[in-house]
């Protein structure tokens, strides 16, 4: 469980995902680092269970996010969130 901040860095050096998905990637990593046990596991169980329905009939992945992490997580603009000064 503790290695998913090196598997993140390692994703966002190698293939870019922080650039695919629009966040900043070093604020995500501090953010994983930062976490304990149980908390890196209600990421991933979310992150699963996100993804699990993803591409079922009926699926708005916007309001997915809403409901685990609020409004604050999902925005309108292409501005990626974390970097509001």
């Amino acid at each position: 469980m503790t290695c998913v901040p090196h598997q993140v860095a390692d994703a966002i050096h190698f293939d870019g995902i922080d650039a695919q998905w629009d966040v900043d990637g070093q604020q995500l990593v501090k953010k994983l680092e930062a976490m304990d046990w149980c908390q890196l596991l209600a990421v991933l169980d979310a992150a699963e269970r996100f993804w699990s329905r993803a591409g079922q009939e009926g699926f708005n992945a916007e309001e997915a996010v809403r409901a685990v992490v609020g409004p604050r997580g999902v925005r309108d603009d292409s501005k990626p969130i974390g970097t509001e000064t």
